[in-house]
């Protein structure tokens, strides 16, 4: 126990006093909404390019989202500015497209660097116009950075010092030329050492912190200082080894250069570059972490006291307090925290590094709580053959799925809007397939991790409004309310100070494995994958901004202008491929697969099946690699070795192949694959392999035949087919996790043949002639009209039954029977984990009619009633009627002369309102 605290002290005065750890950069879109910091910054300004015609400068403000910048905020950017600035020989004939957009903030901003086109800035990267700026002298500004044209990015930076230079900043030339130099070091370096953008820019940021004390310390620092801070940094990020005396040199040259910049006099340079790239240093905390604790063990700890609101937002210490309770209850759920200690730090990104400390605290203790149960986690996933992971490389591989997205500002806005309506963080949660109907984008949501896997939601985003809906709610039409509800949980309101960028209206989302691909194993900062070297350029290529090849397809306009010389010129200058994302090399497809991947006569590589129908589809494409002649002619495994294969699955295979021309046989005997899987608990992995093999078959089949003229089931939007498929496993991951629902489902699918799995489908409660079931409707895969089956559970006797589409008849169902189907027995094994109870909507439906039954009968028995009881008085009333004759006049056409004459008898018979009011339905009876 003592140890256990110990380790997570000692963690925790890493957090607060190592602020030069590395860590991941800031997101350039979680930007506070803010005003701006003087007037001297107030007014938004753009730099365009100067070579931009008036389509492409038009489209360019689109894209940085000025288009409400006034023209004499508007400078234009030529090779002579770009000289001015840079120094790198440009002319007034050399070519500018990249173009720039500033904008003050407040106090504590930082500098934000946000490229809306990554795909076209092949040189400069965003955390190299932050280091860049910052060494400028630049502080607490936003800047964006566009190009229609794929460009290096050079006439950017000349936009972003010329804009900063029009605001009011005190730019010095000699400053600037050594924010240029950085930049040269930092390309020299990625292109002769193997290493990433990522781990080059914190290095440079960690230095120009190191000199900048020292200079504070002592007022001046000594080449010898100036050597040893440079040798320490090259030593921690393990790249002192590769460096070659010329790089060393020149890297001690911009430390000397540096130390001489007005930034570098002073401590507010510390705190924009901690603000802007150094951030809260949890992948780098996470990474360290070793050991575990019980939760009654992190209750014992001696935690800090967040409770001083001038120091801490409400929210930290709200947040440690429902952790403490959630621990004290026993509960084993604490994700959600852990994903709102994230979403607090989007909502609120001025937060104190104090205050980011205090979340990192938050974080630790999760991990050490969550850390405790992967042995079991371990243990199980092997019991259900799944691969499992340590929690750490899950929770790294998330973090890096953030930092991926990040790469890509378009995205990563849709993504932190999403996240901040629904509290489920990308730095926790996997966000993919993502799919796009007109203006809106939908994703998936998941949690990460093995046998924890699963589907927490569907969502969608208008990148027109960037209003969040709730896939399942689309019905309703309303968005979801932009920020997450923190005072419903934590009792404590989060203001969300994040700042809208705009998404491009012709924005299509990358191929998932461009930005996260799910198989990619998660390493610890210290072990960032690296970037290969580079080819080497000359300095003058460095600076000249040329477009490249790639112009001709995006821009023919501009190409017309472009000699071929620059063209050519243009392909020697390099694309930063996923600069900053913190990747890994591809994983290699296993060839440890038990059914075949590869047939002589056919070249077709196959994806791996021994794993699950998931990760087979996740893998897939929703394209075409298989026509259905060469499904049909490959060659498959021999399935006929009773002792490693059931005899049904070599059936399945024979009934494939004879029913392939019918596409709802094959969606019948895909959907009997995954009964049988189901019945069947102990299936072995050679078995679930060929499974997947068969299916895999299968959805080649319905791409090759059918994906042109399939539509959609529900009067949904259509989707690709390969979405589809994986739309319906989480509709039953969903659907599996009521454990009631579970059982009602598994005994019709198992008596039916009919699985979620296979099918798109519904379920709904249903009442026919006062009696209630669940009744679940089995879409097939759609070629013109509606086609579907519907069978239902009644919860009085427990039997599954169908019925027709728009009868209301309740037939018998007659049991699947692989034998009657394929020849082949097969032994039902499922055990259920409970038995069915009556669901609450079904027990209130039944008390409903129930109510209806009584009210109903209650009702018919005032009629009678009355009846008796004129016969009890007959004399009196008839006394008291026959005067003054109120309900005989009605039948005759002129009543109005007699009331006239009423007045005078209205004083004798003072009784005859109650004896009216109490015969008048007696004489209503009467008549």
């Amino acid at each position: 126990m003592l140890s256990l605290k110990r380790g997570l002290l000692i963690a925790t005065s890493l957090l607060m006093f190592s602020p030069l750890l590395s860590s991941p950069i800031v997101s350039f879109l979680q930007l506070e909404e803010v005003s701006a910091v003087s007037e001297n910054t107030a007014d938004s300004l753009m730099s365009l390019g100067d070579t931009l015609n008036v389509e492409q400068a038009d489209m360019t403000k689109q894209l940085l989202g000025a288009q409400d910048v006034t023209p004499e905020n508007i400078i234009r950017i030529d090779g002579t500015t770009v000289n001015k600035y840079l120094n790198d020989g440009s002319t007034a004939s050399t070519q500018v497209f990249s173009s720039a957009y500033i904008q003050g903030q407040d106090e504590n901003y930082g500098v934000r660097v946000q490229i809306v086109t990554p795909q076209n800035i092949t040189l400069v990267s965003p955390m190299t116009y932050q280091n860049a700026a910052i060494t400028a002298g630049a502080k607490d500004v936003l800047v964006r950075v566009a190009t229609v044209v794929e460009v290096t990015g050079e006439g950017a930076l000349a936009g972003v010092y010329a804009l900063l230079d029009k605001s009011g900043y005190t730019l010095k030339q000699e400053d600037i030329q050594v924010a240029d130099k950085e930049i040269k070091v930092i390309q020299n370096i990625k292109k002769n050492v193997t290493i990433n953008d990522y781990t080059i820019n914190q290095m440079m940021t960690n230095i120009k912190i190191q000199v900048i004390q020292q200079i504070n310390q002592t007022t001046n620092i000594s080449n010898e200082q100036l050597n040893l801070i440079v040798i320490n940094n090259l030593q921690q990020y393990n790249i002192d080894a590769e460096l070659n005396n010329d790089l060393l040199q020149q890297l001690l040259e911009y430390a000397k250069s540096f130390s001489e910049t007005d930034a570098a006099q002073t401590e507010e340079t510390i705190k924009q570059l901690e603000i802007s790239i150094i951030g809260s240093n949890w992948p780098e905390i996470l990474a360290t972490q070793e050991g575990n604790m019980t939760a009654q063990q992190a209750l014992k700890l001696d935690q800090p006291d967040y409770s001083d609101p001038s120091v801490y937002h409400p929210i930290i210490p709200a947040l440690l307090n429902t952790l403490n309770d959630r621990f004290s209850q026993g509960e084993d759920y604490i994700t959600d925290i852990y994903s709102h200690t994230f979403i607090v730090e989007t909502m609120l990104p001025q937060l104190s590094q104090v205050e980011k400390d205090a979340l990192n605290y938050i974080r630790t203790v999760i991990y050490q709580v969550q850390a405790s149960h992967d042995e079991a986690r371990l243990l199980r996933g092997k019991e259900e053959g799944i691969q499992v992971r340590p929690i750490k490389q899950d929770w790294l591989r998330a973090l890096n799925q953030a930092a991926q997205f990040r790469q890509d500002p378009a995205l990563n806005e849709m993504v932190s809007r999403i996240a901040i309506a629904t509290g489920h963080a990308p730095e926790v949660f996997s966000y993919s397939e993502w799919i796009q109907f007109d203006s809106r984008f939908m994703t998936s949501i998941r949690n990460f991790g093995g046998v924890n896997s699963g589907t927490v939601g569907h969502y969608e985003i208008d990148i027109n409004t960037l209003e969040v809906y709730d896939a399942g709610a689309l019905a309703t039409g309303e968005p979801m309310a932009p920020t997450f509800d923190f005072s419903g949980i934590y009792g404590v309101a989060v203001e969300n100070n994040a700042i809208q960028a705009p998404v491009p209206s012709v924005y299509e989302v990358p191929e998932e494995t461009e930005f996260f691909d799910e198989d990619d194993e998660i390493v610890s900062v210290e072990e960032l994958p690296e970037m290969g070297p580079e080819e080497t350029q000359t300095e003058s290529e460095l600076s000249e901004e040329v477009p490249t090849e790639s112009t001709e397809e995006t821009s023919g306009e501009s190409t017309e202008s472009i000699s071929t010389e620059s063209t050519k010129e243009s392909t020697e200058v390099p694309t930063e491929e996923s600069s900053e994302v913190l990747t890994e090399p591809a994983v290699e497809s296993s060839t440890e697969v038990p059914v075949e991947a590869s047939n002589d006569k056919l070249q077709v590589e196959l994806p791996s099946f021994n794993s699950s129908w998931r990760d087979v589809l996740t893998a897939s494409k929703n394209e075409v690699v298989m026509t259905t002649e060469d499904i049909l002619e490959f060659e498959r495994t021999d399935l006929s070795d009773s002792n490693i294969y059931h005899p049904i699955i070599a059936k399945f295979y024979d009934d494939f192949t004879t029913q392939v021309t019918n596409r709802r046989s094959v969606q019948e005997l895909v959907s009997h694959t995954f009964v049988f899987e189901e019945i069947t608990p102990e299936i072995k992995p050679e078995e679930r392999a060929a499974l997947n093999q068969l299916r895999w078959f299968a959805f080649q089949y319905f791409l090759n035949e059918f994906e042109d003229q399939r539509e959609p089931a529900f009067d949904q939007h259509k989707i690709p087919y390969r979405e589809e498929l994986l739309h319906r496993l989480d509709a039953h991951e969903t659907l599996i996790k009521d454990a009631n629902m579970k059982e009602i489902y598994n005994l019709i699918s198992q008596t039916t043949g009919y699985s979620m799995q296979a099918y798109a489908t519904h379920n709904t409660l249903l009442e026919l002639d006062e009696q209630v079931y669940q009744e679940f409707s089995f879409w097939f895969d759609q070629v013109g009209g509606a086609e579907y089956a519907l069978f239902s559970y009644h919860f009085e006797t427990g039997s599954v039954g169908t019925r027709g589409i728009g009868t209301e008849n309740i037939n018998t169902v007659q049991p699947l029977d692989f034998n009657n189907l394929y020849n082949v027995s097969v032994q039902n094994n499922y055990q259920p984990s409970s038995s069915i109870q009556i669901t609450a909507e079904a027990q209130q439906k039944l008390d409903e009619i129930k109510a209806a039954k009584e009210a109903e009968a209650s009702s018919e028995e005032p009629v009678v009633e009355p009846e008796p009881e004129p016969e009890s008085e007959p004399v009196v009333e008839e006394e008291w009627i026959s005067p003054p004759v109120i309900i005989e006049p009605e039948p005759t056409p002129e009543p109005t002369p007699e009331p006239t004459p009423e007045p005078t008898p209205e004083p004798e018979p003072t009784p005859e309102p109650e004896v009216s009011e109490e015969e008048l339905p007696l004489v209503t009876d009467s008549e």
